[in-house]
């Protein structure tokens, strides 16, 4: 259903066991998608610019959400991940510009590189305890330009945003938190790092 500019909804059966790549990519006119309880995985730019999404719902059977998934989903303002994902892509809610709250699942591993990278208006995400490794730009609150359909990459950020986190309890099987992971977090005034982190990327908290 790649670049159906025209599909407003659609439903999912049961039958389905997994979303392959690219499977409603650029369907700009989509509003809402629920994932059905047999869906196991989400491929890589599944749901990728989908800009008029606002709502979307991740069957509890979801392990893996995939590179780009939801990728430039401008529209969406609010995600539950499940408790039965363990993996969050790279890019895979980057420039939802419209997100507002996160939920992560109890079982969540990996936070991909630049997964929430470019959400302007997310100002809070509680981190479970399962996390070992965020990645690079994971949870910058950065305001990038655009070229193209994705954002650029920068050394500095050319526009901060005004929302940020205030504080952040980081769990204790954390081990990785990647280069610029979260920076500018410009309201951020304090972060207790656990004891069993052994790597902290370049720029990570500036």
């Amino acid at each position: 259903f790649e670049n159906c500019s025209s599909l407003t909804s659609i439903s999912i059966p049961e039958s389905v066991t997994s979303i392959g790549e690219h499977a409603f990519s650029g369907c700009k006119s989509l509003t809402s998608i629920t994932i059905p309880n047999s869906v196991t995985s989400i491929g890589k730019k599944a749901f990728c610019g989908c800009r008029s999404l606002t709502s979307v719902t991740i069957g509890n059977s979801v392990t893996s959400i995939g590179e780009f998934a939801f990728d430039e989903c401008s529209s969406l303002t609010s995600v539950t991940i499940p408790n039965s994902v363990t993996s969050i892509g790279d890019y895979a809610f980057r420039g939802c510009s419209g997100l507002t709250e996160v939920t992560l699942g109890s079982s969540v591993r990996k936070i991909g590189e630049d997964a929430f990278y470019g959400c302007s208006k997310l100002s809070a995400i509680t981190i479970p305890n399962s996390v070992m490794y965020i990645g690079s730009y994971a949870l910058s609150n950065c305001a990038f330009p655009k070229t193209g359909s994705y954002f650029t990459y920068a050394d500095t950020c050319l526009t901060k945003c005004a929302t940020g986190y205030t504080s952040g309890a980081l769990k204790s099987n954390l081990r990785f938190i990647g280069s610029r992971a979260f920076s500018d977090c410009t309201k951020m005034t304090s972060i207790a790092i656990p004891s069993g982190v052994c790597q902290i990327g370049h720029s990570a908290f500036t």
